[in-house]
């Protein structure tokens, strides 16, 4: 037996809401629909949320409760008629908080990976937003900022001498099998590595 597909509401923050849009998106009747089903984590994620409910903070007024956008989440699990097909308010504030999550962290390691080559932090944001589709009105240039700034642990730099060391291990062991350097030459350059 096939099983048939329900749909609970997820409220979510303007750029979750896009993000899910963007890489959940299924065409069906309702224009706003996710499907969690390519993505294993997720998947497993909500099944547990549906399998065993929390209820523990449904008396509280969760930060979700009040946002604008809401998804419609495809649950295809044959467990959740239990609970009618429905995430708590705990449980769908905590799948918004892992997605948002979610979010920062691809948003913080675009950035790291672009700020080590780019000059600053603006141009890798804005290219950011670009390159995701994310315009000032879904997720805005002052809050990207905020974010990275308050959870950004990189080193640009060490990063950016390890791959120049790298790259120089690589140039020196290629000009050597090529004969333009000299093993004693070679050495001197090991030992500055």
């Amino acid at each position: 037996m096939k099983n048939k597909t329900h749909y609970c509401n997820l409220k979510v923050t303007p750029y979750v809401y896009h993000y899910l849009l963007r890489n959940y998106g299924v065409t069906c009747k309702l224009p706003d629909a996710v499907s969690f089903s390519k993505d294993p984590v997720l998947r497993r994620i909500i099944t547990s949320m549906i399998k065993a409910p929390s209820n523990r903070y449904n008396k509280r007024q969760l930060g979700y409760k009040f946002t604008k956008r809401t998804c419609q989440v495809s649950i295809v699990v044959p467990e959740a008629t239990h609970s009618g097909w429905l995430l708590t308010d705990t449980d769908a504030s905590d799948l918004a908080l892992i997605l948002e999550r979610r979010c920062h962290a691809i948003m913080i390691a675009y950035i790291n990976m672009h700020l080590i080559f780019a000059s600053t932090l603006k141009e890798c944001i804005l290219d950011f937003q670009k390159k995701f589709g994310f315009s000032e009105d879904v997720w805005s240039y002052d809050t990207i900022r905020r974010i990275y700034n308050r959870d950004n642990t990189f080193d640009r730099y060490n990063v950016k001498n390890f791959i120049f060391r790298e790259f120089n291990k690589i140039y020196t062991v290629q000009m050597r099998r090529a004969g333009l350097l000299y093993q004693q030459l070679n050495d001197i350059e090991n030992e500055t590595l």
